[in-house]
């Protein structure tokens, strides 16, 4: 006697269940990202996201049989790692900043960031040579459509090209304009942005733009040759020394001379004629945008000025200071190098971030001998590395005052078990839990705030030396972004994130100035005591500096200046976000 198979069973075969596991591998970014990622808006916009996401999946499909479609689309899962990691972090697609700071990071600075996420990079391996070995063990050789429905696939496809390519035409007017090297884009549409955010075409798209970047970089050398800010050079004018400090992943709240709960100032704390300013925020999130602009009059409402104009260094030289650029960081950064290589000296410490002794004490190794050596007026740069990720690698282990840090000697083993983390599907399922984050959290403010500790330490000791010199001195130090540390239900990590938060863009900014320089200019120094509380931008850095050393220069701005009682309050702080979009600054946590 015959059964009777049911009509309206479905049966997959091997071939059909193995291309639809290797589908969902690649397309895995993408459905990541229609679930998680707060750029994409509406539930309308998410549904064509994934469309529009399966049918640029498809495009190869329409000319290559099965082995060879997914022999192509293994770069697109490799490169699939960049997305993921962009979605976790910042739950959002993937920015241009992102692939930029990806593309121009220091190698020791990559393989530190990376080291931390292993495990994650362990298990992309495995699936990768799985996925390769499913491609030619697993697959037949033929198309994975019949012709009809492959000339149906690029039919939808053109018509989806026509549609999009018809709204950039009819839209000429929101369309990118490459005014400055970093790329300040217009505000779009909502539903022309819609289609950068495509993975994998985000990442292309941005890899050209950051290919523009560097080509406006290269012209822009050129086309400042000839530039001059109109600055004559003053004699008979009192030996001083201006030294800016640049300080890394400085987050305003967790400096003790703001108020904070913990001590983590304790020398500056004691320091005579120095001044915390309380509302100074970044106009970025990321050094290679916030620092340039801090060194530029160039401000997110007038980018064009960056690629019509020097720095502040040039503008130093101009009036005969000697200037010099020492650096513990952004080695080959091509917004920084043209800068930092204009100066009468400079020097960084060697590339190798990885070198934990490498620690920003060692900048004064090379800052002493100008200050014996130089007898003119000085202009310094000194850029650090302040509190950047890994935190625990900033300080040594006598500034481990807050415990337990990253450093600590824990059992691991037993941490895994107090949790019962032994799974990935262990972890993911116990985010919520309020005492793994709590001690997760407690690892992380320790360790940051012993690098605050530290940054106390070298901040101290550049003033101490400064004061030795007997000159009229002042000292700016400036935070060129904050930092994520788990602050709230939103669970936001280290910075960079593409909708931002207070946190990171909250900097410290403190100005302390010699007895001389006091008795020089007791005007500019009321006007430091009258400043300290206005909001502020750390944009006020250019003409502040120029003011502070009272160089004649027409077009200063003294709405700009910290020294100058004409200080606006900005009630409204303006920046970029990470696809360098003119956005209104995070100003409440």
């Amino acid at each position: 006697m015959s059964t009777i198979q049911p009509k309206n069973k479905i049966q997959l075969s091997s071939q059909s269940v193995f291309v639809i596991i290797l589908s969902t591998m690649v397309l895995l970014p993408n459905l990541v990202a229609t679930f998680v990622a707060i750029d994409l808006g509406s539930f309308w916009m998410r549904l064509c996201y994934l469309i529009g996401s399966i049918l640029i999946f498809l495009i190869p499909a329409t000319v290559l049989k099965a082995r060879w479609f997914f022999a192509f689309h293994s770069v697109t899962l490799i490169i699939g790692l960049v997305e993921l990691t962009h979605l976790i972090i910042n739950k959002a697609t993937t920015s241009l900043l992102f692939v930029y700071t990806i593309l121009i990071s220091e190698t020791g600075e990559a393989v530190e960031l990376w080291s931390t996420a292993w495990p994650l990079i362990l298990i992309v391996f495995l699936l990768f040579i799985l996925y390769w070995k499913s491609i030619f063990h697993r697959l037949d050789n033929t198309y994975l459509f019949p012709s009809k429905v492959r000339r149906y696939i690029i039919y939808v496809i053109l018509l989806s090209l026509a549609l999009f390519g018809g709204a950039y035409k009819a839209n000429d007017q929101l369309l990118n304009t490459l005014e400055i090297p970093i790329h300040n884009e217009k505000i779009r549409t909502e539903y022309l942005s819609f289609g950068e955010k495509i993975f994998p075409l985000n990442l292309i798209m941005h890899a050209y733009k950051i290919g523009v970047i560097n080509q406006d970089i290269e012209n822009q050398k050129k086309q400042l040759e000839s530039f001059s800010f109109g600055i004559k050079k003053q004699k008979k004018r009192p030996k001083e020394i201006v030294v800016l400090v640049i300080g890394e992943t400085a987050r305003y709240g967790n400096f003790g001379i703001n108020g904070y709960a913990r001590n983590t100032t304790p020398r500056l704390s004691k320091r005579t004629n120095l001044i915390s300013f309380d509302s100074t925020y970044a106009i970025a999130n990321l050094t290679t945008v916030s620092v340039p602009f801090i060194l530029s009059r160039a401000t997110p409402q007038t980018t064009d000025l960056f690629n019509k104009e020097k720095s502040v260094v040039e503008a130093f030289q101009e009036a005969g200071y000697h200037t010099a650029w020492i650096a513990n960081q952004s080695f080959g950064n091509k917004l920084l190098m043209p800068i930092s290589s204009s100066c009468d000296y400079t020097h960084y410490l060697p590339a190798d971030i990885t070198n934990h002794q490498n620690r920003d004490i060692k900048l004064l190794d090379y800052l002493q001998p100008l200050l014996d050596k130089e007898k003119g007026r000085q202009f310094i740069v000194l850029h650090s590395l302040g509190c950047h990720f890994k935190y625990n690698c900033r300080y040594p282990k006598e500034f481990a005052q807050f415990q337990p840090d990253l450093n600590s000697e824990t059992d691991v083993t037993t941490f895994l078990d107090k949790y019962n983390l032994r799974k990935w599907e262990d972890i993911s399922g116990k985010l919520d839990n309020q005492p793994l984050m709590t001690e997760v959290k407690t690892l992380l403010v320790n360790s940051y705030d012993n690098a605050i500790l530290y940054t106390d330490y070298f901040l101290d000791s550049t003033i101490e030396a400064l004061e030795k010199t007997g000159k009229s001195c002042i000292l700016v130090y400036v935070g060129d972004h904050g930092e994520n540390l788990l602050d709230d239900n939103r669970r936001m990590f280290l910075h960079g994130t593409y909708s931002g938060s207070a946190y990171e863009y909250h900097v410290p900014m403190m100005v302390w100035y010699s007895n001389k320089y006091k008795r020089l200019h007791p005007q500019k120094i009321a006007a430091l005591q009258e400043n300290k509380s206005k909001r502020m931008s750390s944009m006020v850095i250019f003409n502040s500096l120029i003011d502070m050393a009272s160089i004649h220069y027409a077009n200063l701005d003294s709405s700009l200046s910290i020294v100058n009682p004409q200080l606006q309050n900005q009630d409204t702080i303006w920046g970029l976000d990470a696809n360098l979009k003119l956005i209104e600054i995070p100003t409440q946590k």
